[in-house]
């Protein structure tokens, strides 16, 4: 019996114990979560004064410098509309209730009140004062450019003159710097009440104000706050039972506990050195009590727990069986309904690839009835020659995991008829029971390949439809550039036949002639040659120099320019990676072989003429185009692995409106434009150079004069399949 007695006293000894640790643990974390809901007011307050601080030493600032302001001082006079600024200004803020500018002698030259009502007048001429032996006179003509200065936080009413409000009043100004000289003061009187109200607007914590003397300044008691003024006035000691001392406090610079209930700092309020004390409304010793009670009632439920009846355990554990038991039927029934619904194929096979289990759209694909494929072996869906070897790529599967499992593939199968089809084929593998089971999930891609077919021949005759569009830019080019030799041959024959008539026809007067017609026959001989090979239908990727490129569109193209009074500036990277004009003769400067790319070139051709007669158009378009307008540039940047081709003009940009749009086919703001242009120099650069073509439409800026521009970058990579 003495035993159980000891036991039952150190139980209680341990209770205890355990509810006294238990009470200081929870009043130590109920002091740390008020002092952090308390640092977090107190840092909100010292916010809010620095932001009172910083808002209205800008305002001070803007009135300081206003010319109006400077005008009143210099002329020593100011008009009513010269204060009009004042008073909207004191309008737009409703915490002013004064507003003054007073020159350097002291005299009012614009004042604005605000009345008890709220309503604003300003002062006439006759009304304003002199108000240079005022402190705040004195103290702000002191400050040097660009300072500010506020005052002390006090009341605008006299001790015990209860017949006005307690109004607490801030005024702030700065000097007013003429020249470099010191002309006057913008002076700013704020009531300070709605902005005092907001500090201690904290449904948790009371905040109370205490000046260094002890009176208070913000009390939630109306009878205590602004306690000097009070009928009698009283200190903070008959409040608290204690005095404060504001040296001792800022000493720490920091928030202290000065009793169990309140937290005290010091504060910088504008010019007032004040105590901030902070009180939470919620008692801490009920904090801790209802904390205790609810760790006590945890522990009595836990007890309870602990000894509830085994019985009831195991019939909560046989209910449990159940209800699994039932969720389990519930998921197989819920899987096997996804397995069939499912859009594709599912073929379910194990590590021999005999097939376990297949849903409906596998006989609707292929043609069989279920009987004829579970049981069987997979490669019955395999054609040849990868069936006979399909039977050792499942075996040897690990070998070729990385390659196969969650890889998606293109191949083809074969249907219970024996037709070939194209599927997309993804296999998974799983473990059940220690056994391993690989799911083949197959998409029937005939439509798909069907379409990409019928997508690959409507695009091949755009691209058909684009060159002949480019062929006859050319051929008009060409007709262009034939006119002056047909010209110049139609004059030596006319000069011959003067010659014959007037007897001046020798035989070196006519190997003269001759030679000069062969010369214009082999210019136009030589034209016609390199159109043939400007339009080549070899597709095949093989090196090409982009200035030989871009020189042979120029040669082909320069009469469309000239007769459009358009001019095509082509730059180059030199030796020094500078930028220079490109000339194919200047191999001192240019390295010719640093623009070689493996590329197709007539794509290369086709896409580039496409650019700039897009360009030649937008020009065509501009009335009164000057010099800069009429110009085309293409910037050609080699880099490390890719090759930029830039072509800019400067023909107004494109509407943000339509940007998104002009490479969609048969879209065009041309009037007899076809819509093509741009969709075909996309798909030339996306699908047959393998590269991209992009859009940057800006305003640039060219001899002090802005123009909206164009540019399309062409990006052919040095390999082909980057």
């Amino acid at each position: 019996m003495k035993k159980y007695w000891i036991i039952l006293v150190v139980n209680i000894f341990l209770s205890f114990f355990l509810l006294f640790f238990v009470t200081n643990l929870v009043d130590s974390d109920i002091k740390e979560n008020i002092l952090q809901n308390v640092s977090s007011q107190h840092d909100f307050i010292k916010f809010e004064i620095n932001s009172f601080k910083k808002n209205e030493r800008s305002l001070l600032k803007m009135l300081s410098e206003n010319p109006t302001v400077s005008d009143c001082l210099e002329h020593k006079k100011c008009s009513l509309g010269d204060s009009k600024l004042f008073y909207d200004l004191a309008q737009s803020k409703q915490d002013i209730i004064q507003l003054r500018l007073i020159d350097k002698n002291g005299i009012e030259r614009i004042r604005v009140d605000r009345d008890d009502k709220g309503d604003l007048r300003q002062l006439a001429q006759k009304e304003l004062q002199n108000r240079s032996d005022r402190d705040y006179f004195k103290d702000f003509m002191a400050l040097n450019p660009k300072e500010t200065a506020f005052s002390k936080l006090d009341l605008n009413t006299k001790i015990n003159d209860k017949k006005d409000p307690f109004n607490p009043i801030l005024r702030s100004g700065t000097a007013v710097f003429i020249n470099g000289k010191k002309e006057g003061i913008v002076v700013i009187d704020y009531s300070m009440h709605e902005w005092l109200n907001m500090l201690e607007r904290n449904s948790n914590i009371n905040l109370y104000l205490i000046d260094k003397e002890g009176y208070f300044l913000l009390h939630n008691d109306p009878a205590w706050a602004w306690s000097r003024y009070q009928n009698p006035p009283r200190k903070s000691k008959g409040f608290f039972g204690f005095s404060l001392n504001f040296d001792q406090l800022s000493k720490l610079n920091r928030l202290v506990w000065i009793s169990d209930k309140m937290i005290a700092s010091p504060l910088r309020l504008f010019s007032n050195d004040l105590i901030a004390v902070y009180e939470p409304k919620v008692d801490q010793n009920r904090l801790v009590f209802s904390k205790i009670i609810e760790f006590v009632t945890v522990m009595l439920i836990v007890l309870l727990l602990l000894f509830a009846p085994i019985i009831k355990i195991l019939h909560l554990l046989y209910k449990k069986m159940l209800f699994e038991k039932n969720l389990s039927e519930k998921n197989a029934t819920y899987l096997n309904a996804m397995f069939d619904s499912s859009f594709d194929a599912v073929i379910v096979i194990d590590k021999k690839g005999i097939i376990q289990k297949i849903n409906a759209v596998v006989c609707e694909i292929f043609g069989y009835g279920p009987d004829e494929l579970i049981g069987k072996n997979v490669n019955i869906m395999v054609p040849e020659p990868h069936r006979s070897l399909h039977d050792d790529y499942v075996k040897n599967y690990h070998s070729n995991a990385k390659k196969i499992i969650d890889h998606d593939r293109n191949l083809n199968a074969i249907k219970k008829d024996g037709t070939l089809f194209p599927v997309s084929l993804v296999v998974t593998q799983m473990v059940l029971d220690h056994e391993i089971y690989f799911i083949g999930t197959l998409r029937d891609l005939t439509n798909i390949k069907k379409l990409k077919d019928m997508q690959k021949e409507k695009e091949s005759m755009l691209l058909h439809q684009s060159k002949l569009a480019s062929m006859g830019e050319m051929l008009g080019a060409i007709a262009h550039q034939w006119r002056q030799p047909l010209n110049s041959i139609g004059l030596i024959v006319q000069d011959l036949l003067s010659a014959y008539k007037h007897n001046d026809l020798d035989e070196a007067y006519f190997q003269k002639s001759k030679k000069d017609v062969f010369e214009q026959l082999n210019f136009m001989s030589n034209t016609i040659d390199q159109f043939r090979k400007f339009f080549t239908d070899d597709m095949k990727f093989e090196t090409v120099n982009i200035i030989h490129l871009i020189d042979d569109i120029y040669n082909l193209y320069w009469a469309q320019l000239k007769e459009h009074h358009i001019k095509l500036e082509v730059y180059c990277k030199d030796r020094r990676d500078g930028q220079i004009l490109c000339d194919i003769s200047d191999k001192n400067n240019i390295d010719i072989d640093m623009y070689n790319i493996d590329s197709i070139s007539s794509d290369i051709k086709q896409l580039i003429l496409n650019l700039i007669t897009n360009a030649k158009d937008a020009i065509d378009v501009i009335k009164n185009a000057d010099d800069d307008q009429r110009k085309i540039t293409i910037n050609l940047l080699p880099e490390k692995d890719r090759f930029l081709i830039i072509v800019k003009d400067l023909a107004g940009g494109i509407p943000k409106e339509i940007r998104d749009r002009i490479f969609e086919p048969y879209f065009t703001t041309k009037d007899m434009g076809t819509g093509l242009g741009l969709f075909i120099a996309q798909t030339l650069a996306t699908n047959r150079l393998k590269g991209k073509l992009e859009l940057n439409t800006q305003e640039y800026e060219v001899k002090n004069k802005k123009y909206e521009g164009t540019t399309f970058t062409l990006t052919l990579f040095k390999t082909p399949d980057a």
